[in-house]
């Protein structure tokens, strides 16, 4: 099982790897980190993050088969709610 801590790092990792223009490593740390991290379980940041990703790769025009397989994956990612939204109490019960 992996933590929190080492999502966040995978994708900051993924985002610099976009930044060097090795646009498939880092489609690939992204996508391991989808892999084995559940959508519910992502924190707030982790979206926000491979959104970002995302915006690295149409940026740079990439559009190779890894960058667009997880452009779905992110895609079909569920919107953050504002925070006007969220639960007050703070064990997210009703």
């Amino acid at each position: 099982m992996q933590t929190v801590g080492w999502a966040i790092a995978m994708l900051l990792q993924a985002r610099g790897e976009a930044a060097r223009r090795q646009f498939s490593h880092a489609a690939a740390l992204a996508s391991e980190v989808l892999d084995t991290v559940p959508t519910q379980s992502l924190r707030e940041s982790a979206p926000v993050r491979l959104r970002a990703l995302n915006g690295q790769f149409a940026a740079a025009g990439e559009s190779g088969t890894e960058a667009l397989a997880l452009q779905k994956r992110i895609a079909a990612l569920p919107a953050l709610l504002a925070i006007s939204q969220t639960n007050p109490k703070p064990n997210g019960t009703a």
